[in-house]
Formats: structure tokens, sequence, C-alpha cells
């Protein structure tokens, strides 16, 4: 077979089809992702660009193992605590069950970690439902099975692992049995059927929006603005840039943001 060659301008290409399907616009990771492409392109036998842009039209498992290539980010248990508090405490002040939206969840280390804020302050788990969506097959896998390493605990104390880990060799997994009612689900945020989820009280997008250009990032706004009950909020990453609409009105209090739908 002769060399893969992924020059600039099919880079660029590569790039404009990954943006089109998942919203992520990874231009400053440029070099990063020529190799992994180069890689991934060897693994799959694919002898030149033409080829792997082909495949990735039709072939849906080679699109999603593409997805998963190129979506793979590192997260850690209470992550920005201080909005996951925020988001525990309003559950707690409602009325009735509460549904919650993660999207995406990524490893699934902040969707459990909200169960773990919920259960630490009494609340009933049958009220608190929360929904993780990613766009990488791979990570929800590991949503599923809940287990990680010991650098995802990092900001947990001894007592926390304790009570809401079994060891399972050099790792740690997650009891299940002490979290609300958790699913994982693999949607992409720009896909309809995230629409069949139902309503939610509260979404969390974190981290998400800096990686989607201005026409992207309104977009998942608008569609979480639908998915979201009236008066709902939005929670996003502190880095994230939400472009300015008005049917969200931003509220900050001493602690954290969010942003309540109208």
């Amino acid at each position: 077979m002769s060399e893969f060659i992924c020059d600039a301008n099919s880079l660029q290409t590569i790039l404009d089809i990954t943006k089109k399907i998942s919203g992520n616009d990874l231009s400053s990771k440029k070099d990063i992702l020529k190799n992994r492409i180069i890689s991934f392109a060897a693994e799959n036998s694919l002898p030149n660009i033409e080829a792997l842009i082909s495949r990735l039209s039709y072939n849906n498992p080679l699109r999603q193992d593409f997805l998963n290539l190129i979506t793979i980010n590192e997260t850690y248990f209470f992550r920005e605590l201080k909005q996951l508090k925020s988001v525990i405490d309003y559950a707690n002040s409602s009325d009735g069950m509460v549904k919650i939206l993660c999207a995406p969840c990524s490893s699934g280390e902040e969707v459990y970690s909200l169960g773990i804020l919920a259960k630490s302050i009494g609340i009933d788990k049958f009220k608190l439902q929360i929904i993780g969506i990613d766009i990488n097959s791979e990570v929800i896998e590991k949503c599923t099975s809940g287990i990680y390493t010991q650098r995802a605990l990092q900001y947990l104390n001894e007592a926390q692992k304790q009570t809401y880990f079994t060891s399972v060799e050099d790792k740690f997994k997650i009891k299940k049995e002490l979290m609300p009612r958790v699913e994982f689900k693999l949607i992409n945020i720009f896909d309809d059927s995230i629409f069949k989820l139902g309503m939610f009280d509260m979404i969390l997008s974190r981290n998400m929006l800096i990686y989607f250009d201005e026409s992207y990032r309104l977009n998942a706004i608008e569609r979480f603005h639908k998915l979201l009950k009236p008066y709902g909020r939005l929670y996003v990453g502190h880095a994230d840039l939400v472009p300015y609409t008005d049917i969200y009105r931003k509220i900050s209090d001493f602690n954290t943001s969010y942003y309540e739908k109208l």
C-alpha cells in the first residue's frame, strides 16, 4: 500500500467533515490530529484521503470509530464543584422529580459526581434522574462500567472513596446502588433523536462550546432551549462562550452562574 498522504488541504477537508458531523472546530489541534488520522487510515487499510472521506460518508461503524478517535477528553470527579453543588441544591429545593441532562457526559465523572452530592445531603434517589449523552461510544462504555483510576478521584477524600466506590485492583468502581436513576446514551446533540429524551429541569453542557464556532454554539444552546422546561437552567463551563440570545437570562450568584430559559 502506498503511503497515506495527509497534506494541509487534505487535513482541512477532514476537519471540515468532522465539524459538520460533530460541531467540533479542531483547527487548533491540527498537528495532533494529523498523526492520529494517518494511524487511523493505516489501521483501516485506507490508501488515501479520498478513500477515508468516502468510507466516512457511508460506513457508520468506521465513522463512530473516527469520532471516538478525535473526541477523547480527560475529566475527573468534582470538576467545577461549585456548579455541581448549585445543581444539587436546586434539585433539593424543587418539588417532585428532577430531571438532569449532562451533554456531553464524557466518561461519566460528572454524572456520578452529581449522584454522590445528592446522596451526601440525603436526596431521595428516586427524586433525581440523570441522563448522560456523548458522541463517543468508548466513553459511554466507560460510563456504564463505572470503573475509574485514582487520577479521576484525585479531588475526593478517603471517606468519599470508601463510601461510594469499591476497590477493583488498582481502580475504583462506583457503587451504582447508591446513585439516583442514571442512564447513558450514545447521542449527538445535533441529531434530532435527542428530543426523544423528553424535557429537563437542568442541562449541564460544560466545556463543549469552546470547541464550536459561533454558529454551532448558537445552534447548540437553541437545541438545549427546546429540551428545557419553563425556567429550566443551563450550566456551561467557565471557559465556554455563550452567544447572545434573548431566549435565556444569565443569572449569577456568589458561587456560580447559569442561564435560565425564558
